[in-house]
């Protein structure tokens, strides 16, 4: 994630920040 920041910037910091949510909630699916 941290070579994407440095490529793109702030764009793909909002696309990290979208994609964590998603992971999590993913992962509290799994783990229920």
């Amino acid at each position: 994630m941290q070579k994407d920041e440095k490529k793109s910037g702030q764009v793909t910091e909002v696309k990290d920040e979208k994609a964590n949510h998603v992971v999590r909630e993913e992962q509290r699916v799994k783990a229920v």
